[in-house]
């Protein structure tokens, strides 16, 4: 299929976050004059917000593939978002305004100055998807303000505990459900307070965690 990420959140800041992928066109994503390949952010009218840091473009971050999960962490408001690798290195990336990840330059944990790495990679590919911080009660407290994230080709959800100040060190990573046959599309908190997974036919609800 087509790279077309089509993501729409709005962040703590009360600014619309679109991400867009590379269209099957990789090179885009490291091109300023197209929206490929990019998250986008926008002020809830549709204008430009003038902190960008593109003046006068709504392009956020760069050489991003194809995202399709983003989740404000709810102490810093920074943006984490799951983006889709070819074959190899899914990616969680946390986004600085104005950075480059690098897709089609590089791909993963390069330590390439001229590029933000992820933190933390997935190879072989599960397709991360929809995300969410967990900051509900209806869990044991370890849970709380952890990500978590969904793939399309394991059908699971992803727990991911950061490490504080900053939440850019992974302390753990572990799959949360039994193994399934579905491919997960999104993750969301309720207002009951549990986390909601959706597939292709069904919206989950999960009662408890390991």
């Amino acid at each position: 299929g087509i790279r077309t990420g089509g993501l729409l959140k709005i962040g703590p800041d009360e600014k619309l976050y679109l991400t867009i992928g590379d269209l099957n066109r990789p090179a885009l994503a490291q091109n300023l004059q197209s929206p490929a390949g990019k998250v986008l952010r926008y002020n809830l009218d549709g204008s430009i917000p003038p902190d960008n840091p593109f003046p006068g473009s709504p392009i956020f971050t760069l050489g991003h593939g194809n995202v399709f999960g983003m989740a404000f962490h709810p102490l810093s408001g920074r943006a984490y978002v799951t983006d889709n690798g070819p074959d190899r290195d899914d990616e969680v990336n946390v986004l600085d305004g104005g950075a480059n990840y690098g897709w089609p330059v590089v791909m993963g944990k390069t330590g390439d100055p001229r590029f933000v790495d992820p933190i933390l990679t997935f190879t072989p590919t599960i397709a991360p998807t929809g995300a969410a911080f967990y900051t509900g009660d209806r869990y044991p407290r370890a849970y709380r303000h952890n990500l978590f994230f969904g793939a399309w080709n394991t059908g699971q959800v992803y727990r991911v505990v950061l490490a504080p100040p900053a939440y850019r060190r992974v302390v753990k990573v572990e799959m949360v459900l039994p193994a399934r046959l579905d491919g997960i599309v999104d993750v969301a908190q309720g207002a009951d307070g549990y986390l909601y997974f959706t597939t292709r036919s069904a919206i989950h609800r999960i009662t408890r965690l390991p």
